[in-house]
């Protein structure tokens, strides 16, 4: 009967690893954090932007969050 519970449900959500003091070590790190804390919204918008504008737009909020962090 154990054998029958899908392996998702006992699996750890990835995104309860980043506490509020996160620091990525390497890329991967930082992208999946960047995954898991902006909204499907967020990430549609960002897509959805003029490169120029979302580049710009992304050094100001996220560049000078980890710049100060």
């Amino acid at each position: 009967m154990f054998l029958v519970i899908p392996l998702h449900l006992i699996a750890q959500n990835p995104c309860q690893r980043f506490d509020k003091n996160y620091v990525p070590v390497h890329l991967e790190g930082a992208l999946q954090y960047l995954d898991c804390s902006w909204s499907f919204a967020d990430k549609d918008t960002f897509k959805n932007k003029n490169e120029d504008i979302a580049c710009s737009e992304l050094h100001r909020q996220y560049g000078m969050w980890m710049r100060n962090s």
